[in-house]
């Protein structure tokens, strides 16, 4: 009840953002904060016991925030939720929203039907993907951006291991770059 009712209330109040510009929807491990999320072992110990975070991201999530609406959704477990917001406000990041997976939930899955929800529940809206290519955003946000062809403004995929590149998708290397390349397309 108590998930339902935090539903409820999130997307009722992402309804209101309505004379923003456009969503952002970022992911945190290895997108905003450095967890090597690939390597199991490193990435516990760097979720429990660092606030490591890429530099610039601070300032460049604090920006995008301040001119759109920025939502944080990640396979982190929801048990993390308090961590998390504590990082991103000692950064001065305030998303509008941080949706983390239940502990039992598939990663893909989850970031899949949640990322649906959000773009159905405010199909007036543009949208802006960012993640990593450390696990599946790419593939994700690909499949995003042919069923929602119309509101996805772009997507933008910080490259944390060397693979090879999905066709149509834009990749970074830094918050500076990310910054760069959401400024000319603004």
């Amino acid at each position: 009840m108590k998930t339902i009712l935090f539903t409820l209330f999130f997307f009722l109040l992402l309804s209101t953002v309505l004379a923003q510009k456009q969503i952002f929807i970022s992911d945190f491990d290895d997108t905003y904060k450095i967890t090597h999320a690939r390597k199991p072992l490193q990435a516990l110990y760097n979720i429990f016991f660092t606030e490591k975070d890429f530099v610039g991201n601070d300032s460049l999530y604090a920006y995008l925030q301040k001119h759109d609406s920025l939502i944080i959704l990640s396979n982190s477990p929801k048990f993390l939720g308090r961590k998390i917001s504590r990082q991103l406000k000692h950064d001065h990041v305030y998303s509008f929203g941080l949706v983390l997976k239940p502990l039992f939930k598939r990663g893909k899955d989850f970031k899949l039907a949640q990322i649906r929800k959000i773009i159905t529940d405010n199909c007036q809206m543009r949208f802006i993907l960012i993640g990593d290519n450390g696990q599946k955003d790419p593939i994700i946000y690909q499949g995003i951006e042919k069923e929602f062809s119309k509101q996805i403004e772009g997507i933008y995929i910080h490259k944390v291991v060397e693979k090879n590149e999905l066709e149509g998708i834009n990749y970074y290397a830094s918050p500076k770059e990310l910054s760069l390349e959401i400024g000319k397309n603004k």
